[in-house]
């Protein structure tokens, strides 16, 4: 992993999580850099000419490179001159869009964001952006809850419905736990007890063949309440990281984890959740 982009619109929350990119970046020894997206600049005289407005556009960039840095510095009084970071404005109607143009162009391996912003009345990067990153981006998408305190991940929780597409996913995973030794617990939520022996062994059978971790465990819950289920086994674990593939509409495994799932449960948790789709996925793949 060699660079972490964290998309912030200076809000508290958004703080938090610069914290948790900021010691991931640490710890990965990679690159983080640093994102606001804002409304492009409105021309007020309708003669003003395109040479006026591309001016209009780089003063309202070089501002927000300005707020950044000290967005930054306050949140961190004492960075180590080392530490690679690097600051970015786009100027986009769309803060979605916008992020994902800017994970493209910096070829970002994670985006870390909180799940909460300073704004009810449109779209802001904590709100509805987080959940239309989780679908969207072209890699993992690392959402953290306003209550979340960063510490050192040794517990993962990867909810699985076991679908060819999880082991895509569990292999770029267990790249990124062994620079924390950490263990993944492959979690499985039954609402059908019968079927759960087989459906199991096949599962397993495949991922230990083809995902080579040392530290992997495989767990299954019965239960009919997939999230108060999830819930408690992440609090009876202690677990440091959820990690979950958002999938499309799949029929009868579609009701233990359907697409809003991910988005959902972000709201009832404290632990950070670390989303792929199928995007990410298969750029990954494909990379």
């Amino acid at each position: 992993m060699n660079k972490i982009l964290h998309p912030t619109d200076f809000s508290e929350n958004a703080s938090i999580a610069l914290q948790f990119a900021f010691n991931l970046s640490e710890k990965l020894n990679a690159e983080l850099v640093i994102l606001h997206i804002a409304e492009l600049p409105t021309i007020m005289n309708s003669s003003a000419s395109a040479a006026s407005f591309t001016e209009m556009e780089e003063e309202k960039k070089a501002s927000i490179i300005g707020q950044l840095k000290k967005y930054t510095t306050d949140c961190f009084k004492d960075i180590d001159s080392s530490s690679k970071i690097l600051f970015e404005a786009k100027l986009n109607s769309s803060t979605v869009t916008g992020i994902v143009e800017a994970i493209i162009e910096a070829d970002a391996d994670l985006v870390v964001i909180g799940t909460k912003g300073q704004s009810k009345l449109k779209e802001v990067i904590m709100g509805s952006t987080a959940k239309g990153l989780v679908a969207k981006a072209p890699c993992p998408v690392l959402t953290i809850p306003e209550n979340a305190l960063f510490k050192e991940i040794k517990q993962i929780i990867y909810a699985s419905d076991y679908n060819q597409n999880d082991i895509a996913a569990l292999k770029r995973l267990a790249d990124f736990a062994e620079v924390f030794n950490a263990e993944i617990s492959v979690l499985h939520i039954f609402n059908n007890e019968p079927v759960k022996d087989s459906e199991t062994a096949a599962f397993q059978r495949v991922l230990t063949e083809q995902v080579k971790y040392a530290h992997l465990k495989y767990d299954t819950v019965v239960s009919t309440n997939v999230a108060d289920s999830l819930a408690t086994y992440l609090s009876d674990n202690k677990a440091d990281l959820l990690v979950m593939l958002e999938k499309e509409n799949m029929g009868i495994i579609n009701m233990l984890f359907h697409r809003d799932m991910v988005k959902k449960f972000a709201k009832h948790t404290t632990i950070p959740l670390m989303s792929y789709n199928i995007f990410s996925v298969f750029s990954l793949e494909d990379a």
